[in-house]
């Protein structure tokens, strides 16, 4: 994505990854941007580059909504200028599984996979989302009908992903 390396690890839950599992694994892959997100905030592999593009442009065009990227990317995924709102809905919930997006080296990635893996789930990103997203972004049928592409709620969920101010 925009000349990055990006991952996405599809986690399962595990009692190791307490409040705290998030910070503990940026301290120890400072050289990597990680953030968690809820599952159900993913339609699919395209629509994770998608979002992803818009933040990594905006952090080289100084245009983020925030100061720091990852939550820059959390706020896109939730499409909201609030911090806590984004948090709150489309961030990691304990005891849940759960999405790290993570972007740098593909050495230093390499490495977060190796710690990560013995928690990944055996079918990635496999859940059917659509209906959540329907309702989360309030997207009729009407509004899918107007857009003419294949993956219209997606796209509708990015532009308003785009347009957060």
């Amino acid at each position: 994505v925009a000349q990055s390396n990006v991952e996405i690890f599809d986690m399962l839950f595990d009692k190791r990854f307490h409040r705290d599992f998030l910070d503990e694994l940026r301290n120890k892959h400072k050289q990597l941007i990680i953030q968690a997100i809820n599952p159900q905030f993913l339609l699919s592999v395209q629509h994770a580059k998608k979002i992803l593009a818009i933040s990594l442009h905006a952090k080289k065009t100084n245009t983020m909504l925030s100061k720091k990227i990852e939550t820059d990317i959390l706020l896109r995924f939730a499409a909201t200028t609030q911090i806590s709102q984004a948090i709150k809905v489309a961030g990691r919930k304990l005891n849940m599984d759960f999405l790290i997006i993570a972007i740098g080296k593909k050495s230093s990635l390499n490495r977060l996979h190796s710690r990560l893996k013995l928690f990944l789930s055996p079918r990635p990103l496999s859940k059917n989302n659509h209906p959540f997203l329907k309702r989360q972004f309030n997207v009729s049928k009407k509004q899918l009908s107007a857009v003419t592409s294949n993956n219209s709620l997606e796209d509708i969920i990015v532009e308003k992903a785009a347009v957060l101010l």
